[in-house]
């Protein structure tokens, strides 16, 4: 039996790991990559016959680790793709809004392309130009989805002879799960049990924070986003939220806070409400979520409350609604993102949560050159992106070739973190048993990070622990 690792190694984006065992191959995730440094690997063919593939396990919806499903299937891949409920329901949104990207991105560079060779029949010297393509389109996301099989929690689900496979509750958002495969090696004549953490929530969310531990594992594939470190105290966090909320107000300025559209956004808007409600916030304080992807989102939430935590379960029946609020107004139209360039002394939330593309963008070429305005990073910013630059003290960024100097006031709220700190890992790891676990290895980290966990785990005891290589295969004895 082997495993592959093909992204999330020694990097953060890109989850996606190719086991091969008994004649069977299959895929744990098939992510994207994001941030410049790192984009352009999702252009490159994959490194397996999508053909020979013959099912899929998805851990949540999150582009990381669904976003190149749609172009799987476009490769040839025909099988089955496993996940929860919610995930289903998550994941058309997440890969249409992205298959939209795509289109457009493509027609753009089209018409750019056309400019250029227009240039080109007045300048003998005009470089090729490298014609670009879409990764996938709407077509390849619907045909996708209809692949999809739908199980529950802790439900133990055969895919045949030699796998069966049971998803946990990661704790990280909506639908979010880890993996536990069961395989029985004809070769070596065992069953070998394999966990994928997936990614890891923060105990101290509101909405999600359950999880479900494994008991026993052979080989543990586990995210170190935050190995070595601890978050904020979450209550600490909220406070310096709201404060810097209300200095920003009260100097005549607009809060503007970059949002991933699934999980993040609905943390904030829970947040946001219940600060207005214990008038921790003025009563009079105007929010805006200008992200319509955000706002199908967060109906899913309500649909699918149930899996959330029992606290807000609680909440939700008895008539309190999670989200909505008179002083939080949802964005659906561009005409109605424009309008808020008129817009002062006001929250506004917009994807996307690294600053890499969405709304988020035009407001920072208003705002961000503005003392008295402020920019609120509530999330992890990867290498690369222009959140990264910003949260690294640059003093001037290129935002739509644009030159923008960064004069407002810059906030970093990690404590909102939807990820696992480093007690939260050593937690789930320690729920193991130690004499069973042949092999840990550390994913879904910048490689500084996993190494410093590695060298936390080695101090416990935990001897066999790997920083694997990117498109390296590993034999599971």
């Amino acid at each position: 039996m082997e495993i592959k690792f093909l992204g999330a190694t020694r990097t953060v984006t890109g989850s996606c790991y190719l086991i091969k065992t008994n004649g069977n191959n299959m895929l744990v995730d098939c992510g994207m990559f994001q941030g410049v440094d790192m984009e352009e690997r999702n252009y490159e063919e994959f490194d397996f016959d999508a053909k020979s593939i013959d099912f899929v396990f998805l851990t949540h919806s999150h582009l990381d680790h669904c976003g190149l499903l749609p172009k799987l299937y476009r490769e040839g891949f025909r099988g089955k793709i496993f996940m929860t409920i919610p995930t289903r329901n998550i994941a058309e949104h997440m890969l249409l809004d992205s298959a939209k990207i795509q289109e457009n991105r493509f027609r753009d560079s089209r018409r750019q392309q056309k400019n250029n060779w227009q240039l080109a029949a007045y300048n003998e010297e005009s470089e090729e130009v490298t014609l670009n393509y879409p990764i996938y389109d709407t077509r390849d996301v619907l045909n996708i989805l209809n692949l999809s099989r739908v199980y529950d929690y802790n439900t133990s689900i055969r895919v045949n002879e030699d796998i069966n496979f049971r998803f946990l509750r990661a704790g990280h958002a909506l639908g979010a799960s880890s993996l536990l495969l069961s395989i029985q090696d004809r070769v070596e004549n065992k069953n070998n049990k394999i966990l994928f953490s997936g990614d890891l929530g923060n105990p101290n969310q509101n909405l999600d924070n359950t999880l479900d531990f494994a008991k026993e594992t052979d080989y543990l594939i586990t995210e170190s986003l935050y190995g070595g470190e601890e978050h904020d105290d979450i209550n600490e966090t909220t406070e310096k939220f709201s404060k810097a909320i209300i200095r920003t107000l009260a100097r005549g300025g607009n809060v503007l806070i970059p949002s991933f559209t699934y999980q993040r956004t609905q943390e904030m808007l829970y947040i946001c409400k219940k600060l207005i409600r214990n008038k921790t916030l003025p009563s009079n304080i105007q929010i805006f979520l200008d992200s319509p992807l955000a706002i199908k989102i967060t109906e899913v939430y309500k649909k699918h409350f149930k899996y959330l935590n029992p606290r807000i379960i609680k909440e939700f029946k008895s008539g309190y609604d999670l989200f909505y609020s008179p002083n939080i107004s949802f964005v659906q139209t561009v005409h109605g993102s424009k309008r808020l360039n008129r817009i002062r002394n006001a929250v506004i939330i917009a994807g996307h949560g690294m600053c890499a593309g969405g709304r988020i963008l035009h407001h920072l070429i208003r705002d961000l050159s503005d003392a008295k305005s402020s920019v609120l990073f509530v999330g992890f910013q990867a290498p690369g992106t222009l959140g990264r630059e910003i949260i690294d003290g640059k003093k001037e960024v290129n935002i739509d070739k644009k030159i923008i100097k960064v004069k407002a006031e810059i906030v970093k709220l990690f404590g909102f973190s939807a990820h696992a700190g480093n007690n939260d890992l050593l937690n789930f790891i320690g729920h193991l048993n130690k004499q069973i676990l042949k092999q840990i290895f550390l994913v879904h980290a910048e490689e500084g990070t996993s190494l410093k966990f590695k060298d936390i785990l080695l101090s416990k005891g935990y001897n066999n622990v790997v920083i694997p290589e990117w498109k390296k295969n590993y034999k599971l004895s």
